[in-house]
């Protein structure tokens, strides 16, 4: 019975060794994702506040900050890219917050 024992314990700290690393591995794995994420919201952050400014400059701070407020719920990065267009190619600040409310 004695010599079973060294094999347990063995397979034992075996298991609890790739327990270990498992636990290890998922967590750098999701403190990964949970890095990616928070980049991702800084980018649509940055990329909010850039489109605030360009507002502000081509239609004044009304309009921008009518603007910032619909720029809250935009989570897409495509979505970021058409505002862009939209300040680039409307003639006013009602033109660009209507589209901008037909939109989101």
């Amino acid at each position: 019975m004695e010599t079973g024992r060294p094999a347990e314990a063995s397979e034992v700290r075996t298991t609890l060794d790739e327990r270990v690393q498992a636990t290890r591995a998922r967590l750098r794995a999701e403190g990964r994702e949970e890095g990616r994420e928070e980049a991702r919201k800084e980018r649509l952050e940055g990329q909010r506040e850039l489109l605030t400014r360009q507002a502000q400059q081509r239609f004044g701070s009304q309009t921008a900050d009518i603007l910032a407020r619909h720029l809250d719920v935009v989570a897409e990065h495509e979505q970021i890219l058409s505002v862009g267009d939209w300040i680039l190619a409307c003639s006013s600040g009602s033109e660009l917050i209507d589209r901008v409310k037909a939109e989101f």
